[in-house]
């Protein structure tokens, strides 16, 4: 319509020129001047619409009565893409954080399950309500792998979430190249009703694996470990939680089971347990329990440790175990050398426990069961050392002397028959005779 009103007055015009040239020409122009305005000014002409500029659009958040320094939106949208440098996991942190000042957790989980999917990249997400806010909150870790598929470096995070924010309540970069990317789980562990956070990662040399663990829990307005080592000295370790107990709380319990070494020899389990502490607001170490022994050196440790702290009828006890028990395994062979080291000794409690047997030999099962030439027989000789020093004099500390320097001066039958790895207890020539000094 705009178009076909601007004709009409063109055409309008020009008859009016043609009229007013032929009349009164100067009064004309006049009247079809007035007249083409008053025209024109009755068009409606339409503004052309403008893009507002980018730069200006202000900035989506919600505002709270005291707003943080760079609150966190919780829209449901970003435009904003997430990009990480493998190289520099410093940085990992800042921009997840930059990131989320534009996004929400939604927007974060896809960005990461999206960089998940890129080469190299290992993930582990948990919801979580860490707090009690009722706000759900987010822990995850992110794992970097090289080409060999050893873990480079890893970034465990946990994200607090109010309404209208979120920030990080823990953050810790880890840069161990022996370590597996770490796993997380979520578990109310102190009984507070409060998720808390397990964080968990194996670190491996060439045969052997251990455990780090990290109980994070909610704290004074961040995230503390509450679990205390040690855990590197549990060897190819198995972790379970035991509960929860009738007070609510957990047990946490590593199992020790093996150094994957054959220099290492048998190895003895164990488990570990760490239980809750009111009154330090920590697990610590509660106890410390060793499976039955499965190898017949093992049972040898046992009795030694018993005659070592003075329990010499429970430590002859389980010396006869030794030599009697065909349920015990020997390692390899050496059965009979470990047999005759647990009658030596049995001989040597006998004498502490009966003062009658002083004039008598203590060692003559010994020496009757390992005669000169048989296996083990090298205890029975050092059994003799012993035996004839004392009669002399009665006197401990002298027999133990020549005892100490027989084992010395012979080692290669005394000393090395009593070693199975690095893993188990290395005897000494001391070790033959605890009364030297």
């Amino acid at each position: 319509m705009h178009q076909l009103d601007s004709l009409w007055v063109a055409i309008f015009a020009y008859d009016m020129d043609l009229v007013m040239k032929k009349t009164f020409q100067p009064v004309g122009y006049l009247l079809c001047l007035f007249f083409i305005t008053s025209c024109a000014s009755s068009v409606a002409v339409e503004p052309t619409p403008t893009q507002p500029d980018p730069t200006d659009l202000p900035e989506r958040v919600t505002q709270t009565s005291d707003p943080p320094d760079h609150p966190i939106k919780t829209s449901t949208s970003s435009s904003v893409n997430l990009n990480l440098n493998p190289e520099a996991p410093e940085t990992w942190g800042p921009a997840i954080d930059t990131y989320l000042q534009h996004s929400d957790l939604h927007g974060l989980r896809v960005e990461m399950e999206r960089l998940e999917g890129a080469q190299n990249w290992v993930l582990d997400l948990i919801d979580l309500e860490i707090n009690g806010n009722e706000q759900a909150d987010l822990a995850l870790a992110l794992s970097v792998l090289d080409l060999d598929n050893t873990v480079s470096s890893s970034l465990v995070l946990v994200i607090e979430c109010e309404s209208d924010r979120c920030e990080f309540a823990h953050q810790q970069v880890y840069d161990d190249a022996a370590a597996s990317p770490p796993h997380l789980s979520a578990q109310d562990l102190d009984g507070d009703r409060l998720t808390d956070l397990l964080v968990s990662s194996r670190h491996c040399g060439a045969h052997t694996c251990f455990l780090e663990v990290e109980a994070l829990a909610w704290r004074e307005g961040g995230m503390r470990n509450l679990f205390t080592g040690p855990t590197n000295d549990l060897p190819n370790p198995e972790f379970m939680l035991n509960g929860p107990l009738e007070n609510g709380r957990f047990m946490i319990e590593i199992t020790a089971t093996g150094i994957g070494s054959a220099g290492a020899g048998p190895f003895r389990q164990f488990t570990r347990t760490w239980s809750w502490s009111d009154e330090q607001d920590l697990f610590v170490q509660s106890m410390e329990v060793y499976q039955d022994p499965e190898y017949r050196i093992h049972q040898l440790h046992i009795a030694d440790e018993l005659f070592a702290s003075d329990e010499l009828e429970a430590a002859k006890a389980a010396f006869l175990k030794v030599v009697q028990d065909n349920e015990l395994s020997d390692w390899i062979s050496g059965g009979e050398n470990l047999s005759a080291y647990a009658y030596y000794r049995m001989g040597l409690i006998t004498l502490l426990v009966d003062g009658e047997a002083r004039t008598q030999n203590p060692f003559a099962q010994l020496q009757g069961a390992h005669p000169l030439g048989t296996e083990g027989s090298a205890y029975s000789d050092l059994a003799g050392v012993f035996w004839v020093t004392f009669s002399e004099g009665q006197d401990w500390s002298s027999a133990c002397r020549a005892v100490i320097e027989y084992a010395r001066e012979n080692s290669e039958t005394i000393i090395e028959p009593l070693y199975y790895g690095y893993a188990n207890k290395t005897y000494t020539p001391e070790d033959m005779c605890p009364y030297g000094e």
